[in-house]
């Protein structure tokens, strides 16, 4: 089976599982027995695909291109394919698990939440070997919307005021402040695409990037952030098997990896840590700290010189001169602490 095709066929085949659950609605065991195979299928299907990326096989796939230098594409990536094994080896289990709740509580809808689950998986699949942000977008916005009907499976008043909470926190923030983000680095790089080490670097002011990242951490409502993290306890109305999959299989954890997607393939690693230090080049981020270890001989310096250092060194210069100074409170207030024992 070639990398394209074996790509392709695990993201289709939990699709195609709902649609067989849906065929067999009238036929519980046929229907279960579709949930069964659908899962393990994917659990073989996404070790074999572990098993050759590791052997250093690319997969890299593109489906249409609605936009120029905009694509739905996939490709696979060592963040991602740890991802994709965790949910597909999962989602064994949360299928046996669910079978036997479902059969041991009567609950209604059962066709519904079996096909809805497998929705899930599939959108899943699709954030974890997204290749873009638009890409990864559709997907995340697709497990919002095949997970509501998990959480208002018991049809109560209490599951439908859940629901909205759920759907209303995930939706508003996704395309408040998510796709805001995503059009704002569009606009900033004209490009979507996870690079590694980012494509922010050089395209946007210092000052600017802390407000972008905002936009994504806030944005991101899945991985429950505060204050966007009520959607979660209001979730919890819902089958004991959605609560296994919205923390262990699905929902969270495909918040937190966004958020290390764009981390790390948006932002990247030293373009954050420049700006943490407030430096262009992350190893000067020791300059200001050696002051304080230098010989007081090296801490004074000439008009010129002084003229040229930056307000943060004037003013640790100040301090160490004063703890110094015998005449000065800062003095005595060094040598009580010293002898503290």
């Amino acid at each position: 089976m070639s990398a394209e095709t074996l790509l392709l066929t695990i993201l289709l085949l939990p699709l195609a599982g709902a649609a067989g659950i849906i065929i067999a609605r009238n036929h519980p065991d046929v229907r279960e027995a579709v949930t069964l195979l659908s899962s393990a299928l994917i659990a073989i299907l996404v070790v074999m695909l572990a098993t050759r990326f590791m052997d250093g096989e690319l997969f890299a796939l593109t489906l249409i291109e609605p936009l120029p230098g905009i694509a739905i594409a996939f490709e696979i990536e060592a963040l991602g394919m740890l991802f994709a094994l965790v949910a597909g080896l999962l989602w064994v289990v949360t299928s046996i698990y669910s079978i036997g709740y479902m059969r041991g509580h009567n609950e209604q809808n059962q066709t519904r939440f079996y096909a809805a689950f497998a929705v899930s998986i599939a959108a899943t699949m699709g954030i974890a070997f997204s290749a873009n942000l638009f890409t990864l977008f559709l997907f995340y916005e697709l497990l919002t919307l095949s997970t509501y009907p998990l959480v208002t499976h018991a049809d109560t008043p209490e599951a439908k005021r859940g629901g909205r909470v759920y759907l209303g926190i995930l939706l508003g923030t996704s395309i408040g402040l998510f796709l805001l983000g995503i059009l704002v680095t569009w606009s900033l790089t004209g490009s979507v695409d996870f690079e590694a080490g980012g494509i922010l670097s050089g395209h946007i002011d210092p000052a600017w990037a802390g407000l972008l990242y905002a936009l994504f951490l806030f944005g991101i409502g899945k991985a429950a952030v505060m204050p966007f993290h009520r959607w979660l306890p209001a979730a919890m109305v819902a089958p004991t098997p959605v609560s296994a999959l919205l923390h262990a299989v699905a929902v969270v954890k495909a918040g937190v990896f966004t958020l290390l997607k764009v981390t790390i393939y948006i932002f990247g690693g030293e373009f954050i840590l420049s700006r943490i230090h407030g430096r262009d080049d992350p190893g000067q981020s020791q300059g200001t700290a050696g002051l304080l270890h230098r010989q007081p001989t090296e801490l004074h310096c000439t008009g010129g010189h002084v003229g040229q250092q930056s307000g943060a060194d004037r003013r640790l210069h100040a301090y160490r001169d004063a703890c110094l100074r015998q005449d000065h409170p800062l003095f005595w207030r060094r040598r009580h602490l010293r002898r503290q024992p």
